[in-house]
């Protein structure tokens, strides 16, 4: 009878949790302005350095025919290897 009891808790508590964080608001006001690298400030554009020479890469043009076409799909099948 007690190991029942105590399974039930052990789920009953992660609920609890859970819910406890969806229903208590959280006070973002006082938490300050979001932080920002200084690499990557609001005027930032790509190629853009700071006064120590640092950069952040630009990886907007990175993937499959750098975003300018679709992945294909195919409609064949792939062979069958015996």
């Amino acid at each position: 009878m007690n190991k029942k009891w105590f399974s039930k808790l052990i789920a009953i508590v992660p609920m609890f949790a859970l819910i406890t964080s969806i229903v208590i608001p959280v006070d973002t006001a006082s938490a300050g302005p979001p932080w920002r690298s200084s690499l990557y400030p609001e005027n930032w554009t790509p190629g853009y350095t700071d006064a120590q020479g640092r950069f952040l890469q630009d990886f907007s043009y990175a993937g499959y025919w750098r975003g300018e076409k679709t992945i294909p799909t195919s409609l064949l099948e792939p062979p069958i290897m015996p």
